[in-house]
């Protein structure tokens, strides 16, 4: 199973679906790493992608 990644633009994460933005992890959508650095290469200024474990310490193997 790949790392999940969630997405940034400006100081909040992409909700699930990109269905709006949240400025907290718990509610953050979850991607593909693909997903979201082809999201972010849309607007390099202003999104970008990065693996989930760097906000939460401990990633659990169950997250799709």
């Amino acid at each position: 199973m790949s790392e999940p990644w969630v997405i940034r633009k400006g100081g909040a994460f992409y909700r699930p679906l990109r269905a709006g933005y949240t400025a907290y992890i718990e509610a953050a959508g979850v991607y593909t790493r693909e997903d979201a650095e082809k999201e972010a290469a849309s607007d390099p200024m202003h999104i970008s992608a990065h693996p989930l474990g760097d906000y939460i310490l401990d990633v659990p193997d169950a997250i799709p």
